[in-house]
């Protein structure tokens, strides 16, 4: 009966699954991702250290729920910066090559959700991944030292909207430091040796060691992960329970800002996680250079046995996400990592190439566009 009133009132709850379909995204990577687009910081820094790339899979819990690698962010972000999108927005291109063969990965561990009235009848759902990104800066200590003090700092005290107190200590086996905001809020940062950890929860930092020291299993050992190919820029990954709890967080928002219409608070939290849950188990990410921009492949892990509906439902918020991608401009890229220029034009993110393939247990779609994905994970830096 739920699903035959869902299916009534189609159009009505069509603006709640293009909502769905980018908080589906961004609950898992928006904030992760930021510390990768704003380490450009990193340029203002003089690494002369180098050694040999690590395997960042060894430097983080099996138990994420959703995981991001870059082995070069020079590599990563030069296609980016080099397109016709961003030349033409930009004011200036940033210098990347501090940051090359800089090796990072991002951890999500969990989410927090909390609710915040309006007035006496609307609320706003907001959550909050608990995170870690671990960087190896190829640096001398002192350097990564050096870089998570002060830029680290200000990239806390962005996060928090204005100024942070910091306390620095010897723990964990390194120096470690904590930014606190007015509000409570907190940031932690830990250097040993050139490798810089980051992030907003303390705990997640200490599974991120544990798994280092080889005393709880890292991704590494599981068979979550594809080896990656030759010539990849990033990839990323969800698992089934970050897929569940992506689903059960983003319908609980959305029901929680649908004020007064009751069905469709209703239909989402009950009727769209399950089906979400039930269209796919895994989801993977890979990104290459392409001879115009960079191709994205995403892959979703089909369960044995699913419905038409669940089907169609999952292929109206890929659709939705993809819209999303390609309305990406070299604006917004801009803004999140430099400086524009006024009144300069910004085009959407041209796509040169589509392709879907399928097999009988996976979904891929192949996109090549001149932004990229990892182009509309740094313009959602720039929102809300």
């Amino acid at each position: 009966m739920l699903k035959e009133t869902y299916y009534r009132r189609d159009a009505e709850t069509q603006r709640g699954k293009r909502r769905l379909s980018r908080i589906f995204v961004n609950l898992s990577v928006q904030r992760a991702i930021l510390i990768l687009s704003l380490c450009l910081c990193v340029s203002a820094v003089s690494f002369s250290c180098s050694s040999k790339p690590i395997d960042m899979r060894t430097l983080v819990p099996a138990e994420a729920l959703a995981y991001l690698e870059s082995n070069d962010l020079a590599a990563l972000l030069q296609p980016v910066v080099n397109s016709r999108q961003f030349s033409s927005t930009a004011a200036s291109k940033p210098d990347l090559s501090p940051m090359k063969g800089v090796q990072a990965a991002v951890a999500v561990m969990g989410f927090e959700l909390s609710e915040e009235k309006i007035n006496d009848k609307q609320s706003i759902a907001k959550v909050q991944p608990r995170f870690v990104v671990v960087a190896d800066t190829k640096a001398w200590n002192y350097q990564a030292v050096a870089f998570a003090e002060h830029k680290l700092g200000d990239l806390a005290a962005g996060i928090f909207g204005g100024e942070a107190m910091l306390e620095a200590s010897d723990k964990h086996g390194g120096k470690f430091f904590v930014w606190t905001a007015p509000d409570g809020r907190k940031a932690h940062a830990l250097v040993i040796d050139s490798v810089i950890w980051f992030g907003n929860d303390e705990n997640s930092i200490e599974k991120s060691l544990a798994a280092r020291r080889g005393e709880t299993p890292n991704i590494s050992s599981t068979e979550k992960l594809q080896p990656t190919e030759p010539g990849t820029l990033a990839t990323g990954y969800i698992s089934t329970d970050g897929i569940g709890q992506i689903a059960n967080l983003a319908a609980m928002k959305i029901a929680t800002e649908a004020g007064d219409e009751n069905e469709l608070r209703t239909v989402v939290a009950a009727v769209l996680p399950e089906m979400i849950r039930s269209a796919a188990t895994e989801i993977r990410w890979a990104s290459f250079r392409a001879e115009q921009g960079i191709e994205d492949r995403f892959t979703a892990v089909l369960p044995a046995e699913r419905r038409t509906a669940q089907t169609e439902i999952l292929t109206e918020l890929v659709d939705s996400f993809f819209e999303g991608i390609e309305q990406t401009t070299g604006e917004e890229i801009a803004e999140a990592i430099g400086e524009r220029r006024e009144n300069a034009p910004s085009a959407p993110n041209r796509i040169s190439r589509r392709e879907d393939h399928f097999t009988a247990d996976t979904a891929e779609r192949r996109i090549t566009s001149d932004l990229g994905f990892i182009g509309w994970l740094i313009a959602q830096t720039t929102g809300e």
